[in-house]
């Protein structure tokens, strides 16, 4: 999947939550055009970044325990030489994956 379909379903996905219309994780992932499974994966990297996210039974939706702000961001860098030489399989792009930035700012 490419970077910016991603960072697409990350909004999109922030919107449903934020609105409270998420629905069940099946509905969500319709909604999403992604799988239950994924539904999950995407919740918990939300989660590890540190969106204050929970599922609420009764209402059937996700939703923020907490005012918060998604902002995902790519930032593109220059190789230095050095860096340019340890270029190998690919793996300097899994390296320089941490350039790409999600942020969850608590407001208050």
């Amino acid at each position: 999947m490419s970077i910016e379909k991603y960072l697409s379903r990350v909004q999109q996905a922030d919107q449903l939550i934020r609105l409270k219309s998420t629905g069940s994780p099946r509905n969500f992932g319709e909604l999403l055009n992604i799988s239950e499974r994924q539904v999950y994966n995407l919740i918990d990297d939300l989660r590890t970044l540190g969106a204050p996210i929970v599922y609420d039974r009764c209402r059937q939706t996700y939703y923020y325990t907490r005012h918060v702000k998604i902002n995902a961001t790519i930032c593109v860098e220059e190789l230095s030489e050095i860096e340019t030489l340890k270029i190998s399989g690919g793996s300097i792009f899994r390296e320089n994956l941490s350039k790409l930035q999600f942020h969850c700012t608590l407001s208050a």
